[in-house]
Parts: structure tokens; sequence; C-alpha cells
């Protein structure tokens, strides 16, 4: 399977275009479910957060998996299975994000739970779906 660079640069776009889906989906979610937004320190945190979250996963993870995904699957059909994948897997990032900031393992767990933890969850589905969709129209011109 060879990549060529202009899928590389695509690559880039779908996931900066991704991350800032996310965002958007957590700033709505926040106004419409809690009826808050975010300024200040928490806005400055979610933006650094949500960053560190995606693109460590997006590098590592999603791109491998999608790719492996696309082997086995012989392709990008069914373009589904794309986006639901990643979208599956971007529960890692919420983990990792709570398990930081949390001091026990009890406390992590409850901290899955929670309002923001939710809020997180939302974004990097929305994050997920847009990159597995994202992910095929970077494969469109690159074939296995």
């Amino acid at each position: 399977m060879i990549l060529h660079g202009s899928f590389y640069i695509r690559l880039v776009i779908v996931g900066v275009t991704s991350w800032l889906l996310g965002v958007v989906a957590y700033l709505t979610s926040l106004y419409i479910v809690y009826g808050q937004t975010a300024e200040g320190a928490d806005f400055r945190a979610v933006l650094i957060w949500s960053f560190i979250g995606t693109f460590l996963t997006l590098h590592l993870i999603h791109a491998p998996i999608l790719l492996l995904l696309r082997r086995w699957l012989g392709g990008c059909k069914p373009m589904l299975a794309f986006p639901l994948m990643s979208s599956l897997v971007f529960i890692i990032p919420t983990m990792f994000i709570f398990w930081m900031f949390s001091i026990s393992a009890s406390n992590f767990f409850q901290s899955l739970m929670t309002s923001e933890a939710l809020l997180f969850s939302c974004l990097f589905v929305v994050v997920g779906v847009s990159f597995g969709l994202g992910f095929v129209w970077c494969c469109r011109k690159n074939p296995i």
C-alpha cells in the first residue's frame, strides 16, 4: 500500500477540521443542555485538553486502526464502518483526560459519569465521526 503525500496533507486537514467540529459540538452541548458558556480559563482548558487528546489518538490509534480496517475490508466500503469505528475508539481520550485529573481509581470511575465527561464524550464522538468520514474522503484517490 503506497500512500502519497497528498493523503497525509488531506488527513491533517481532516484532523484539524474534526477537532474544530468537536469543539463546536462541546460548546453547543454546553449551551443547550446546561445553559452555560465556556469562557476564559475554562475555554482554554477545553481547547488544550481536547487538542492533546485528539491529536495523540488520531496519529497513534485512529489512523492506524482505520488503515487496518480499510485493508481488512478491501477498501472503504461500507463507508459507515469508518466513522462508527472511529467514534467508538474515541472514548480513549475522554478516559485519558479524566485519568489525568483523578486522585484514585474510584475517583476516576466516578469522574467518567460527570457532566464534564459527557460533554467531552460528545466532543470526541463528533471528532470520531467526522474523522472517519474524512478518512474515507482521504482514501478516495489512494487504492489499496
